[in-house]
């Protein structure tokens, strides 16, 4: 299965009035992986936690404290984090087989 970014959903009603950059979920299927997330409301600062639903696959990280400048840096450093923990996951074939 293959690895989607969703965004978030809008604010309704007087909250939409103020809604600052919404965020994205790395989602496999229905399974969180990582989000991405604008660390206020200026949007000029993102940070990205992973390990959401699957724990016991990807450990949870938190970046909060040393955010990136754009959104597509964090998404890449997600999706990064995310794949190179899966890998360890994969387990190997042994030879000739």
């Amino acid at each position: 299965m293959s690895m989607r970014w969703k965004k978030e959903s809008s604010e309704k009603g007087v909250a939409s009035v103020i809604q600052g950059p919404r965020g994205y979920w790395l989602r496999e299927g229905d399974t969180r992986l990582a989000s991405v997330r604008p660390l206020d409301r200026s949007g000029v600062a993102w940070y990205w936690v992973a390990g959401w639903d699957a724990r016991d696959r990807i450990p949870h990280k938190n970046t909060c404290g040393e955010p990136t400048d754009s959104l597509e840096s964090a998404k890449a450093q997600a999706v990064a984090y995310v794949r190179r923990n899966l890998a360890v996951q994969q387990p190997t074939q042994p030879e000739g087989e």
